[in-house]
C-alpha cells in the first residue's frame, strides 16, 4: 500500500487505499451564499458528508457504494496509470469506463469541462516530478458562481495553481498527482488523456534525468508549450514570463556547453529530442525510449557525466527561474488587489493580511483580541544540518545571483546597456557553474555545516526579518489601528548545527564550543556594522529625553559632547569591539594556527575598547537602543526612530548576541552509560542494570542533596578512568556550564523512553553547576520518536510532574519534541501519524491537569514521509486542538532552509505564513472527532503497522532487497553530511538514519 496522500498538501484523508494502489478523487464545491473568496476559487480537496453546510458534488463516480471514481492509480513506486485515456471535454461521467458501478452521484448530468496539467503543490522541490490534474463539473442544480474576471491562486509556497471562471459557470479545481517524471506511467507512456489540454509542469520543462526527458526541454519545446496553452489566456498571461526565462536560460546553457564541449552538447541535444518525441507521441513511446537506452549505453563514461551535469544544471536553472517567478506572482497578486485596506502584505489566506480579514469579517474577533494574540505568540524555527544541503555554498550563491539578475532584467526603464550587462553576467554565471564542481569532494565538517547555516542568516534573514517585521507593523496599523511594539518578535531562530551529537561522533564538546563562540563573533561583527551606520546617521544635537541624557552622561572620555545619541552609540561600539576581540582570542586558543581579523583593522581603530566590558546578554544591547528609540519618538523624531533604529532593535530581539541559540541533542543511552560509570566508580552498583523504579528513587534523592557525585576536575583530567565516549558525554556539560545562558537553548534527549531519561540529564546538569539559581539550567526536552514512546509519553510526563524536585525547576513550563521521521520508520506513516496526533492530545491533558504550560517541538523534515507538508499554513492548522496555543517550535532541515529562506522575498513570505498560521490557529473553532472515527483509526492504524513491520522487520528478505534495490550504500559514501548514515554501522534498517530511509522509500 502506498502510505501517502496526494501531493496537494491535503490532510483530511482524501485518499482511499485499495490493494497496492492509491485512489485519488476530487470534489467540487460552491459555498452557499457566496463564492469562496478567501482563496479565490481554490477549493480544499476534502471529502464531506451530505449534511455539510457546503454544496458539494463529485465530478465523476464509480467504485461501489462510496460513489468515488479513481482518476488515476499510483503504484507503490510512485508511477501513475490512468484508468481511462478517453477522458474528454464534455464527456458525461457515466461514459467513463471502469470496473465497478458507474453513474452520477446525484440527479442531473455531470460532465467534465476541462482536464489539464500544470504546476504542483510541490513547494519548489528540485527535480520535482509532480503535476496537477484539474477537472471540473458543475451540477445543473448548483447556483452558478458570479461572473468575474479570472481569479488565480498565487501561493509561492504551494506552487503555481491556476483557477479561472468559465462563461458557462464551469470552473477548475485541483487534485495533486504523484507523477514519476514525464515517463511516469507504468506502461512506459506519459499520462496524457486524449482530447485534453496538456500543460507540463514548469518544473519539468527541462528533463529530469538522462532517460526521462519527455517533459519537454529548451529550444522548440517551449514554443510548443506556448502554443498548447494558447487556448487558456489565463495560463499564458501568468506563466509566459516564466517560460520566457526558462527559454533564455536554457539557450544560454546550450551556448556554454556547445562552446566548452561540442560532443557533450550534441549528446545532450539528442537525448532532449528523443525525450520530446516520446512526449509528443505517447502511442509510439517505446521507440524513442529504446533509442535513449541505446544512446546511454554507447557513450563513454566521461560523456555520460557531462550530459548528466548539463541536465542537472538545466533543472537548477529552472528552479532559479521559479524562485524569481514565485515572488513575481506574489507581487502581481498584491498589486492587483482591489481591497480598500491596502497593506504591504499579500491578500491571500495564508498571509497575515488575509488571516486578519478572515478573523475580523468571519470569526468575529475584535482588533484588540487579534493584536494581543499576535504580540504574545512565539514561533521558533530550528535550523538543522540533516538531511543537509547537497550543493556547495558557492554554487548556491550563483543560482541565487541568477534569480536576482532575472529580477534586475525585469525592471522597467532598464537602460539597454544595463540589460546587455545583465545578460552578459547571466552567461558568465552559467559558464562558471558549468566549470565548477557542483558537489563536495570531501565530507563537510560540523563547523562548515554551521557556517552554512550562519550564511543563510547573514545573507538573507539578517535583512528579511526586520523587513518583514516592518511590513507586519504597517499591516497592524492599517488593519487593527495599532502599532506593533518595536521589540516584539513573533518569529525566532535556533540551531542544532554544532550541538547535535546524536549518532555523530564528529560533534565533540570542543566543536560545540567553537561553533557557539564563532556565532557570537559573527553576531558582534554584524551589530558593529549596524551601529557604525547608525552612528553616522544620528548626528542630532538637540532635544533629548531625560533618560537619554542620563545614559549619555554615564559615558566618559567621549568626544561627542553635544551629540548625545552618538555618545551612547560610540560606547556600544567600543563594547562590541571588546566582544569581537574576546571571541577572536578564544577561537585562536582553539586553533593556534588560525588568526582572525583584528577588530581594529576590520572596523577602524576605536580607542579605549580595552577599558570597557564586552556585551554578553541581549539586554545589554537592547536597553540602550530602546532608550535611543524612545527619546527619538518623544522629541519628534519618530520617523528617524522607525527607520534604522527600529531595524536594529528587531534584530536584537530575534538574533540576540548569539545569532542563534544552540540546542544540544544526545541519545538517552549515552546518559545511562555515563551515570553507570559514575555509580560503579562510587561502588553503589550499576545504574544501567537498575529497573526504572530504582533509577527514579536514586535520581530523586541525588537531585535534592547538596553533595556532588564527583569533582569536575576528575572528569577533565579523567583521573577516575572513564571510557573516552563517557568522558565526551560529560565534557559537553563542562562546556555548557562555561557558556552564557543565552548561547544555548534546549537539551534534547533522543530515544527518550522513560521519565528517568529526563531526570538523568537534570542530575548531570546539577553536577556541573547548571541550576536554576545559577541561571544556566537548560530546559530538558524529551524526544518521543517511536510508536511505543509516543504511546507511553503521557505516562512519562505524569511521572515527571509528580516529582517535586523536577517540577520546582521548570517554572511551570515543559517542552516536548515529537519525532516524525523515526516514528514513520518504526511503524509506517499512517500508524505514526495517528500516534503523533493522539499522543499530543493526551500529553496536553496531563499538562493541563498539573498546571504546566506545554510547548510541542515538531521534528519535521521537508518530505511528506518526514512530517513535511508543502501546504504549511493548513498543516499547522491541522494539529490537534489546544496543542499549539500560540507556541510553536519546528525544525527546518538541510536543503529546506535554502528553499524557504534562501531568498529575501521568499524568506519574508515564509515568515508571513508561519506568523499567519499561528494567529489563525488561536481562533479557529475545532470539531471534536467522533468516537466511532477514533475507533476506526485505531483499527486501521494497527492493521497498517502490523503489515508494515511484517514486511520491513520480520521478513528476512527485506534488508538484502532494500540494499540491492536502493542506493543506500552509495548514499552513505556521498559527502553530504558530517555524520554517518547509520547510528550503528553494522545495524540493519533499525539503525539506518530516518533521512536516507524516507528518501529511499
Amino acid at each position: 500500500m502506498l502510505d501517502v496522500l496526494s501531493s496537494s498538501g491535503v490532510t483530511n484523508g482524501q485518499a482511499l487505499a485499495q490493494g497496492p494502489y492509491l485512489k485519488i478523487w476530487a470534489v467540487v464545491g460552491v459555498s452557499r451564499g457566496r463564492w469562496d473568496r478567501r482563496r479565490g476559487v481554490e477549493e480544499a480537496l476534502r471529502r464531506v458528508d451530505d449534511e455539510g453546510s457546503d454544496h458539494y458534488h463529485k465530478i465523476a463516480t464509480a467504485g461501489g457504494s462510496q460513489g468515488i471514481f479513481p482518476l488515476v492509480m499510483v503504484s507503490t513506486r510512485g508511477f501513475v496509470t490512468p484508468l481511462q485515456e478517453g477522458i474528454t471535454e464534455g464527456a458525461p461521467c457515466k461514459e467513463i469506463e471502469h470496473p465497478g458501478t458507474c453513474g452520477p452521484s446525484s440527479p442531473g448530468q455531470e460532465t467534465i469541462k476541462k482536464v489539464a496539467f500544470g504546476n504542483p503543490y510541490d513547494s519548489g522541490i528540485p527535480t520535482a516530478t509532480h503535476s496537477t490534474l484539474r477537472a471540473t463539473a458543475q451540477h445543473p442544480q448548483d447556483p452558478p458562481p458570479p461572473t468575474a474576471p479570472p481569479t488565480r491562486s498565487l501561493d509561492p509556497q504551494e506552487g503555481t495553481v491556476f483557477h479561472c471562471f468559465e462563461p458557462a459557470g464551469m470552473r477548475f479545481t485541483s487534485v495533486g498527482l504523484l507523477l514519476a517524471a514525464a515517463c511516469g506511467g507504468t506502461s512506459g507512456r506519459p499520462f496524457a488523456p486524449k482530447k485534453t489540454t496538456f500543460v507540463p509542469s514548469t518544473k519539468t520543462l527541462l528533463a529530469e534525468n538522462v532517460t526521462t526527458l519527455a517533459s519537454g526541454g529548451a529550444g522548440g519545446a517551449v514554443t510548443e508549450q506556448i502554443q498548447v496553452i494558447s487556448e487558456m489566456p489565463e495560463l499564458v498571461e501568468q506563466d509566459a514570463p516564466l517560460i520566457a526565462d526558462i527559454q533564455m536560460l536554457s539557450d544560454m546553457l546550450s551556448e556554454v556547453v556547445k562552446k566548452e564541449n561540442k560532443q557533450v552538447y550534441e549528446l545532450y541535444t539528442q537525448f532532449r529530442k528523443l525525450g520530446m518525441d516520446r512526449a509528443a507521441n505517447p502511442d509510439n513511446a517505446e521507440a524513442p525510449f529504446e533509442a535513449m537506452k541505446k544512446l546511454a549505453h554507447d557513450i563513454s563514461p566521461s560523456d555520460t557525466l557531462g550530459v548528466m551535469k548539463t541536465f542537472s544544471i538545466a533543472l537548477n536553472l529552472v528552479n532559479a527561474a521559479e524562485v524569481h517567478h514565485r515572488m513575481r506572482l506574489v507581487r502581481n497578486a498584491d498589486l492587483a488587489s482591489s481591497q480598500q485596506d491596502i497593506g504591504p502584505l499579500p491578500m491571500v489566506e495564508d498571509s497575515i493580511r488575509g488571516t486578519m480579514a478572515i478573523l475580523l469579517e468571519e470569526d468575529g474577533a475584535s482588533p484588540e483580541q487579534i493584536f494581543d494574540k499576535l504580540c504574545s505568540q512565539s514561533c521558533e524555527i530550528v535550523l538543522t544540518a540533516h538531511p543537509t544541503e547537497v550543493n556547495r555554498k558557492t554554487i548556491i550563491r550563483k543560482y541565487r545571483n541568477i534569480s536576482e539578475l532575472l529580477s534586475l532584467l525585469e525592471r522597467p526603464n532598464l537602460h539597454p546597456f544595463e540589460r546587455a550587462e545583465g545578460l552578459s553576467n547571466l552567461r558568465g554565471i552559467i559558464a562558471a557553474i558549468w566549470g565548477s564542481d557542483e558537489i563536495r569532494r570531501v565530507k563537510p565538517t560540523v563547523q562548515k555545516e554551521a557556517a552554512g547555516g550562519n550564511a543563510v542568516i547573514e545573507s538573507v534573514l539578517w535583512d528579511a526579518v526586520p523587513s518583514y517585521l516592518r511590513k507586519l507593523d504597517a499591516q497592524c496599523r492599517v488593519t487593527l489601528g495599532k502599532k506593533l511594539p518595536v521589540e516584539t518578535a513573533p518569529i525566532k531562530f535556533a540551531s542544532w548545527i554544532g550541538g547535535d551529537r546524536d549518532g555523530n561522533p564528529n560533534c565533540t564538546p570542543e566543536v560545540t564550543l567553537e561553533v557557539v563562540t564563532h556565532q557570537r563573533l559573527r553576531a558582534a561583527k554584524l551589530f558593529l556594522n549596524e551601529l557604525n551606520v547608525l552612528y553616522s546617521e544620528l548626528a542630532i544635537s538637540k532635544r533629548f529625553s531625560k533618560e537619554l541624557e542620563e545614559l549619555a552622561d554615564q559615558v566618559k572620555d567621549s568626544d561627542d559632547k553635544r551629540e548625545k545619541y552618538r555618545r551612547v552609540i560610540g560606547h556600544l561600539r567600543k563594547r562590541l569591539v571588546r566582544t569581537v576581540k574576546d571571541c577572536e582570542s578564544q577561537l585562536n586558543q582553539i586553533h593556534d594556527s588560525i588568526h582572525f581579523t583584528s577588530a581594529e583593522h576590520a572596523f577602524g581603530a576605536l580607542q579605549g575598547w580595552e577599558d570597557v566590558e564586552p556585551i554578553i546578554t541581549k539586554d545589554e544591547l537592547m536597553d540602550p537602543l530602546k532608550v535611543i528609540y524612545n527619546s527619538l519618538v518623544e522629541t519628534g523624531f519618530e520617523l528617524v526612530a522607525d527607520g534604522h533604529v527600529s531595524d536594529i532593535i528587531r534584530r536584537v530581539a530575534v538574533f540576540g548576541l548569539t545569532l542563534v541559540p544552540l540546542d544540544i541533542r544526545e541519545e538517552s543511552t549515552r546518559h545511562t552509560l555515563a551515570l553507570d560509570a559514575i555509580t560503579r566508580h562510587l561502588g553503589i552498583g550499576s545504574y544501567k542494570e537498575w529497573d526504572e523504579s530504582a533509577r527514579l528513587n536514586w535520581l530523586q534523592s541525588e537531585l535534592t542533596t547538596k553533595r556532588p557525585l564527583f569533582r569536575i576536575g576528575e572528569i577533565v583530567q579523567n583521573t577516575i578512568g572513564l571510557d573516552p565516549d563517557v568522558r565526551k558525554t560529560l565534557m559537553v556539560y563542562k562546556v555548557a556550564s562555561e557558556l552564557d545562558s543565552e548561547s544555548l537553548g534546549a537539551y534534547v534527549i533522543s530515544q527518550a523512553n522513560t521519565a528517568s531519561d529526563v531526570l538523568a540529564v537534570m542530575l548531570l546538569q546539577k553536577q556541573f553547576g547548571m541550576t536554576v539559581d545559577s541561571g544556566k539550567l537548560m530546559r530538558v526536552v524529551p524526544l518521543f520518536e517511536t510508536l511505543n514512546d509516543l504511546k507511553n509519553s503521557p505516562e512519562q510526563l505524569e511521572t515527571l510532574f509528580r516529582t517535586t524536585s523536577y517540577v520546582g525547576s521548570i517554572n511551570g513550563k515543559q517542552e516536548v519534541m515529537v519525532g516524525y521521521s523515526d516514528s514513520a520508520k518504526d511503524a509506517g506513516r499512517l500508524a505514526a501519524c495517528w500516534a503523533q496526533y493522539t499522543a499530543q492530545e493526551a500529553m496536553t491533558k496531563v499538562a493541563k491537569k498539573y498546571g504546566v504550560e506545554l510547548t510541542f517541538f515538531h521534528g519535521k523534515g521537508g518530505t511528506v514521509g518526514r512530517g513535511g507538508n508543502p501546504a504549511l499554513y493548513r498543516a499547522i492548522l491541522s494539529h490537534p486542538p489546544n496543542t499549539i496555543n500560540g507556541r510553536f517550535r519546528v525544525t527546518e532541515q538541510g536543503e529546506m532552509i535554502r528553499q524557504n529562506f534562501g531568498d529575501l522575498e521568499i524568506a519574508q513570505r515564509s515568515l508571513d505564513i508561519y506568523t499567519a498560521a499561528l494567529l489563525r490557529e488561536a481562533f479557529i473553532k475545532r470539531v471534536e472527532p467522533k468516537q466511532e472515527w477514533r475507533d476506526e483509526m485505531e483499527r486501521v492504524s494497527e492493521v497498517s503497522c502490523n503489515s508494515y513491520r511484517h514486511t520491513v522487520r520480520e521478513d528476512p528478505r527485506f534488508v538484502p532487497y532494500f540494499r540491492q534495490a536502493t542506493p543506500e550504500l552509495e548514499l552513505g559514501k556521498l559527502n553530504i553530511g558530517s555524520r554517518p548514515a547509520k547510528r550503528n554501522p553494522k545495524g540493519g534498517v533499525e539503525s539506518l538514519r530516518a533521512i536516507p530511509w524516507r528518501v529511499l522509500i
